[in-house]
This record gives C-alpha cells, structure tokens and sequence, in this order.
C-alpha cells in the first residue's frame, strides 16, 4: 500500500509526489476553522472549507479525499469567534474533543456536515472520518446523523482512545471503510503521559503489540490505514 497524503489547510496546485501517495488520507478540518479564527458556524469559515475540498476532489479527482471533521480542544473553540458557549477545559487532552464536541453541540455538527454534502454533489471521491470516538455506539450515533442529513459517502473513524481500541470488533461492524490509528493520542492514554514526556513511548513494544491487535482484528475487513 502506497503513503497517503495529510494535509492542514496547505495549498497545492498538483499532486504531490504522485509515485509515492496514493491519495489523500487526512484533512484536519480544525486546521481550516482556527487559521480563520471563526467557528465553523460562521458563513466565511463553511465557504473556506467548501472551496478548500473542491479544489482538492478536483484536483484529486481519480482518487479518494478523506477529510477529518474538525478535532477542537474546548480552549481552541473557546476563542474562535461565533462560538456560542464557553466551557471550561479543565485539560486539553481529555473532555468535550473530536466526536465528542459534535455531538454535544449539533449546530457546528450540521454546519460542517452541510459542507461535505455539498461538495460531495460534485465529488463522490469526498469522504468523511470522525476523530476521537468512544466506542460503536457513539460511533452509530454520529452515523446516523451523517446519514440523515444526506452525506452518503465513505465514513471512516480514528482509533485513539483506548475504549475504541477495546471496541474495536463492533467498530468495524458499523459499516465504516476507513480507521486510523492516531498513535500521538493513544500513546498518551495508554503511558497517562503527553507528547514531551519521557513516558510517551511511541516505539515500545506495548504500542507496537496494540498496532498489530488492530491489523489483526482488521484483516477482514480490509479497511486498514495507520
């Protein structure tokens, strides 16, 4: 399997490195919001979005784009303006993040939904994954929701909580194409420890042993990306 391209916000004119990315596997939507400083609430960030993935489908037009709804800490969505309430992060890692926040606010949810919907009018190769899920039955929710409101591309999700890593048989089952394993996050919950410690042991045979669980309970499925 070829590498595939993650992009945050960067503009491109032509494929990058061709020969060695298959496709786009990743656009970090919070990216996106924050070089905007606006909530995705706001018309100019949904226009910003919008044109952003059109370039990029049309761009990449024989191929899959995978964009990831937005993974915003509480403090990061705080400051943006058109966020319509202010919560307390009492620690970035933990709390109201990722899927979390979409489904505890629908309003941003559907804003950004309502983007891919459309531009998906003219792109069948947009597809969507959610970060930072529970389990499958948050991850149902948020499908059901995805559907409902008319996206009807490719659903993936990333696997970064431990919750997620245990779940994983039913997370396959829920109809998703696509996981991807966000080893920073689940490094971290795994050791209790952030990016800069000592005890963040990325390359340890714990985490290592973990990748392989995934790959193996993925093997029939055929959905795997790290």
């Amino acid at each position: 399997m070829k590498n595939e391209l993650a992009l945050s916000g960067e503009r491109i004119c032509e494929k990058v490195y061709p020969d060695l990315f298959e496709n786009i596997g990743m656009i970090r939507g919070e990216y996106l919001i924050r070089e905007l400083n606006q909530s995705v609430l706001n018309v100019v960030t949904q226009k910003k979005i919008g044109q952003y993935l059109e370039e990029l489908c049309q761009l990449y037009a024989d191929e899959l784009v995978w964009y990831r709804f937005s993974e915003l800490t509480i403090t990061e969505a705080n400051v943006l303006q058109g966020t319509r309430t202010q919560l307390e992060d009492q620690h970035p890692l933990f709390g109201l993040r990722g899927l979390r926040r979409l489904l505890e606010f629908s309003d941003e949810f559907l804003a950004e939904l309502k983007v891919m919907v459309s531009v998906y009018q003219s792109h069948h190769n947009l597809c969507v994954f959610l970060p930072f899920v529970n389990d499958a039955a948050q991850l149902s929710e948020a499908i059901k929701f995805i559907r409902g409101n008319g996206f009807q591309g490719d659903i993936g999700c990333m696997i970064e909580l431990p919750s997620a890593y245990f779940d994983l048989d039913n997370i396959l089952q829920t109809g998703i194409k696509k996981i991807v394993i966000g080893m920073n996050d689940l490094t971290s919950f795994i050791f209790g420890a952030v990016r800069e410690d000592q005890w963040h042991q990325m390359d340890s045979l714990i985490m290592s042993q973990i990748i392989s669980d995934i790959k193996g309970t993925s093997n029939n499925y055929q959905l795997i990306h790290l």
